[in-house]
């Protein structure tokens, strides 16, 4: 088995996507659904990348990166926001600034992320 990805992502048919991908290239995933769930999974599992959505329920996205920055600086992270118009390009800005690896508007085509995942994972 691959790396353990923690995919945090309140759109089930998202989530069923990314996680189809992943596992079908041999990574293990675990979801949550919203920012406190994650990181309690987070510093109960370890895992060597995280995909994050940046509109969450309870904690947002960039709150759950400053957090898990915080405290392991080196943690891979990928964040994703829905649109394309400005507000989400502000927000990955934003993502990219508190430490994400890379950023994708979605929609995005599935090997594009399984793509980032493995260039991430290569460098650690």
């Amino acid at each position: 088995m691959k790396a353990k990805i923690l995919v945090i992502e309140d759109d089930v048919q998202v989530t069923a996507a990314i996680r189809q991908t992943l596992e079908c290239a041999g990574y293990q995933v675990i979801d949550a659904v919203d920012g406190d769930r994650a990181l309690r999974i987070f510093r109960l599992q370890p895992v060597q990348l995280v995909i994050i959505d940046i509109i969450l329920f309870g904690k947002n996205g960039l709150e759950v990166i400053q957090e898990i920055k915080a405290g392991y600086p080196e943690a891979k992270m990928i964040t994703m926001s829905a649109g394309g118009g400005e507000p989400d390009d502000a927000l990955l800005k934003a993502a990219k600034d508190l430490g994400a690896d890379r950023t994708f508007l979605k929609p995005f085509y599935p090997h594009q992320m399984l793509e980032a995942v493995e260039q991430l994972l290569c460098e650690t």
